[in-house]
């Protein structure tokens, strides 16, 4: 003869065991039952939803679909909640709770607050696609907006250099060579505030135009940006007269 003696303690009564250990993570925790009745939330996850504790045994089906919807990345399963009037991104995951003989008795609900995680991200690939003088964006950002446009009906390029930008180097110092190149690239901006801009290397930039333009207006408009730049930079009494050349491209896809 054979006996068994099994462990028949439900999910509510186990919570009462972990709600200190519940209380002391740094993220939020729900967890609910086979009915998919709330058992407990603790009190990280109340900061996110206050209106969590209307639920504790409760239905939680509707609740839950409320936070899935809010889903802005499926994948990872993140989403956007403001607190305090600050927004913070959650990472939400659900695990199956097992007894000691591997049946399920209910599930936990964790919403991990990514926020710093995804600040961090951002910076580090706004770095990484950014020219760390000027501010716009660099080769590397530069070669991933061609392969996003390169639908595009009429795709049109102007190259911008300054003429003999070495010798503002060598004669008022690489502190003013960076000034120039900051003002410069504040004027192009400013001329073309709704286009792509990126500094290649040294005096050297581009304009990337995906809107339709006629090669004549295109002109002038590049005529207007080496007037301004000129304009600006001539205000520095030690550089003297600065002059910019600029080329013009204009592809056409039928």
């Amino acid at each position: 003869t054979c006996g068994v003696a099994r462990d028949c303690t439900d999910i509510n009564k186990i919570d009462s065991e972990l709600r200190v250990i519940l209380e002391s993570v740094p993220f939020g925790i729900m967890i609910e039952d086979n009915s998919e009745k709330l058992v407990s939330a603790n009190s990280s996850l109340r900061k996110y939803f206050p209106d969590v504790v209307n639920y504790v045994g409760q239905n939680c089906r509707e609740w839950k679909k409320s936070i899935i919807d809010r889903f802005e990345n499926t994948e990872e399963k993140e989403f956007s909640v403001e607190v305090d009037g600050n927004i913070c991104t959650l990472k939400f995951s659900e695990e199956a709770i097992n007894d000691v003989f591997g049946e399920i008795i209910g599930k936990v609900l964790i919403f991990q607050d990514i926020t710093i995680e995804k600040k961090l991200q951002i910076k580090t690939l706004e770095n990484a696609n950014t020219d760390y003088l000027t501010g716009l964006h660099n080769r590397r950002s530069l070669l991933a907006y061609f392969d996003k446009i390169k639908n595009t009906r009429q795709i049109s390029l102007i190259t911008i250099d300054l003429d003999n930008f070495k010798t503002i180097n060598d004669t008022c110092g690489h502190k003013m060579g960076d000034h120039v190149l900051n003002e410069t690239a504040d004027v192009i901006t400013n001329c073309f505030k709704n286009d792509f801009i990126a500094r290649l290397d040294g005096d050297e930039f581009i304009v990337v135009i995906t809107r339709e333009i006629e090669r004549e207006q295109l002109k002038t408009e590049v005529q207007g940006l080496i007037g301004s730049i000129i304009g600006k930079v001539s205000l520095r009494p030690k550089l003297g007269c600065i002059t910019a050349s600029a080329g013009i491209s204009i592809g056409i896809c039928e």
